[in-house]
């Protein structure tokens, strides 16, 4: 473990862009400064100025802070969401001079002026770091009132009263692995709280809309790559001056990344660049036992003394700012967090005219569709059509989306915007079904019984109904109200019984599931459906797979292992229990991704998560499969990546012999592609093949998606 620990350490800086106090606006490029300027050791005498200043330099008062800037002839800067003006870092600066506790100035009582009146919360401030700024170690129990103050820091009680909500959360942007990169990356996002296609801080900013941010982080885990953690730092601080919240750094204490300092000099050369508040916390540690420093441990964590330090730092540089701004806080109503009106369906114009799609392959067809980033969500990127034969991704319907297809492949349904399209391959036509269809979420429409009938979810007046259409006359034949609106369906063949989730979609892909119902077609009697999630249906309908919450809790990090398999009709009484191998690692759970039924309903191919909560992502994928009628598990092997962080599907051969995997990966949390693999799954021995090279993706996406069809056997097809 010490090893890893080491491993996370290593830093980064880079070239920059620069803020001058009061400068016309132009940017500039700083060179970082050599080595030899900011390497020089402490003096004794420094030394002592330094731990002197630390636990005796009283907290600056609002009075004398505002006189100074009342004395200032330079003009107030203003920021600009759309500029952020920088200044020259001169090539001379000694991050080890840096007075541990910060200036406020005008301009950092500017940007948080400016935020509030653009609406950050001025009761919220957030953290974006690693290990080291977690609330455990950080703050965190002075939210929850676990703390005793003296001497002067008395006058932070009322502050910390203010803030202690903050104090006592864990935000979406602060992890034990996180490194400035990750807080960037989509893939590190935890997908329980954010949209797809958000990175933790847009995250963060979304559900907490701080207007002040501690950026706490003092890792960078690529070797050979340094130079890249001012770039990321950069990145981070003008996200957040470009939203109107200030921004305060903090330095570290340790020098793990090696005997030249990297992290350090790049807070400071940041911090300087933007005129923004920085917390020297390396001098304030430098007469500390050990430098603040845990002798116990690997050389990077730090001691009881060292994190009380740096928490009593962190206060008395946001009392400062609380004292100047309270006037203002009071002239506020605190503010509920924005968070979206839910809304039923996207609100395009119908569109007429869908194009039929240019169909070129004839036998053993892979079909999926893609979504990418675009703005604050995702779009469909489109269709894409794949020849086994001779397999190269090949894009046949623009900004579609998939949306089931019928046993024989003859007929598919797709969707665009709000409009529910039926693509009949036997006329070679396309027409419009609906145009208020609810398309937030994957699984809204299927086939059911034969071809001719389709359920689907469409809106009426803001809320989802259960619609049975036909497709031949495009009629509805009945309409289900439910007492709460339904936001997926999930497929069977019963036309009796309908099952479906319900909750909230705030955007595309980004639901909540409040329950699982199933509702009698006949009588309309609904019946709540307890202790089933991720519900999954045999082809047949004569069995059904499901996760029982009550085997995930605090001590898995809410992951379940566990999959439960039971008759339909004889229910719990035909229960069987499944568990698997914990996949092993430091902080890595296991947790059951997806499933999938084999097309002949016999077998059911198990994706195993191996999820890292230090890391916030996925590391690997473990592959299993159930053979229902022996009642035995196989163990088909893991692929290493982020695969389970994005999406992964599966899809079955229609003779249910083979499995393709359809994967996102990226290996640096900023390039993203999707690897093909396909499967024996007859033989454990069988190695995972490569269908085709990595394709490379325009930035974060997942398929949504995926149909295999062969013309002399029926089509299987897989959604999450």
């Amino acid at each position: 473990m010490i090893s890893l620990l080491l491993a996370v350490t290593a830093c980064n800086t880079a070239e920059q862009q620069v803020l001058p106090a009061t400068g016309t606006g132009s940017l500039t490029e700083t060179k970082a400064p050599d080595s030899d300027d900011y390497a020089l050791p402490l003096s004794e005498e420094q030394d002592n100025n330094a731990i002197a200043e630390a636990e005796n330099n009283p907290i600056p008062t609002a009075t004398a802070i505002l006189a100074s800037a009342e004395q200032s002839t330079e003009p107030t800067i203003k920021p600009d969401p759309q500029l952020i003006i920088t200044r020259k870092v001169p090539a001379d600066l000694n991050w080890k001079d840096i007075p541990i506790m910060p200036e406020i100035t005008e301009y950092a009582l500017a940007i948080y002026e400016q935020g509030i009146a653009m609406g950050r919360n001025p009761n919220h401030i957030s953290v974006v770091g690693d290990c080291q700024a977690i609330p455990f170690v950080f703050l965190g129990r002075y939210g929850l009132g676990q703390f005793t103050l003296t001497g002067t820091d008395v006058a932070l009680s009322s502050m910390i009263r203010h803030y202690r909500d903050s104090f006592a959360r864990e935000g979406a942007a602060v992890r034990g692995g996180f490194t400035a990169a990750s807080v960037l990356s989509p893939v590190r996002a935890d997908p329980d709280l954010c949209r797809p296609g958000e990175n933790p801080m847009e995250c963060e900013w979304r559900i907490h809309n701080p207007s002040i941010v501690f950026i706490n982080l003092e890792t960078w885990r690529e070797e050979g790559t340094v130079d890249r953690y001012e770039l990321y730092l950069q990145r981070i601080v003008e996200y957040a001056l470009e939203r109107g919240t200030l921004p305060i750094i903090i330095m570290k204490a340790d020098q793990s990344e090696g005997e030249t300092p990297i992290i350090n000099p790049a807070m400071a050369r940041i911090a300087y660049q933007y005129n923004l508040p920085i917390i020297n916390f390396w001098r304030s540690v430098q007469l500390l036992d050990n430098r603040g420093i845990d002798p116990a441990r690997e050389g990077f964590h730090l001691s009881q003394e060292g994190y009380e330090r740096k928490e009593i730092l962190a206060l008395r540089t946001l009392h400062t700012i609380w004292q100047q701004t309270q006037p203002a806080i009071d002239e506020v109503e605190p503010t509920r967090v924005p968070i979206a009106t839910p809304v039923a369906t996207p609100t395009p114009q119908p569109q007429t005219g869908l194009p039929y799609p240019d169909f070129q392959c004839q036998d053993n067809c892979l079909y999926y569709d893609l979504f990418v980033q675009s703005g604050s969500g995702v779009q469909p990127l489109g269709v894409y059509e794949v020849d086994l034969n001779n397999p190269a991704p090949r894009l046949i319907l623009e900004n579609i989306s998939l949306v089931d297809v019928s046993d024989d492949f003859q007929q598919i349904l797709v969707s665009r915007g709000n409009e529910l399209h039926l693509i009949d391959r036997t006329t070679n036509v396309t027409s419009l079904i609906v145009d208020n269809f609810f398309a937030l979420n994957l699984q809204t429409a299927y086939f059911a019984g034969d071809t001719r009938k389709i359920v689907a979810l469409v809106t009426i007046d803001n809320s989802q109904q259960i619609h049975f259409i036909d497709t031949i006359s495009a009629t509805v034949e009945k309409i289900i109200t439910t007492d709460d609106p339904p936001i997926s369906l999930l497929k069977q063949p019963s036309l009796e019984t309908i099952y479906y989730e319900t909750g909230t979609c705030q955007d595309l892909h980004f639901c909540q599931t409040t329950g699982v119902y199933s509702v009698d077609v006949d009588s309309m009697a609904e019946t709540l459906i307890e202790n089933k999630e991720q519900l999954a249906f045999s082809p047949d309908g004569q069995s059904m797979t499901f996760k029982d919450p009550q085997y995930a809790d605090a001590l898995t990090y809410y992951k379940n292992n566990v999959l439960l398999y039971h008759q339909t009709d004889l229910g719990i009484l035909s229960q069987r229990m499944f568990t698997f191998s914990s996949p092993g690692g430091f902080r890595v759970f296991p947790d059951i991704r997806s499933y999938k039924y084999s097309p002949d309903g016999s077998q059911l191919v198990v994706m195993q998560d191996a999820y890292s909560v230090y890391f916030e992502k996925s590391v690997g994928i473990h592959i299993y499969l159930q053979n229902l009628d022996l009642r035995m598990v196989f163990d088909h092997g893991n692929l290493e990546g982020a695969y389970g962080s994005l999406n992964p599907l599966m899809v079955w051969s229609p003779d249910s012999q083979q499995v393709i995997f359809l994967l996102t990966n990226t290996a640096n949390d900023r390039d993203y592609s999707l690897e093909f693999y396909q499967k024996d799954m007859q033989s454990t021995y069988s190695d995972f093949e490569a269908v085709t090279e990595p394709w490379a993706l325009p930035g974060y996406g997942y398929p949504g998606q995926a149909f295999w069809f062969d013309s002399g056997n029926n089509s299987d097809e897989t959604t999450p």
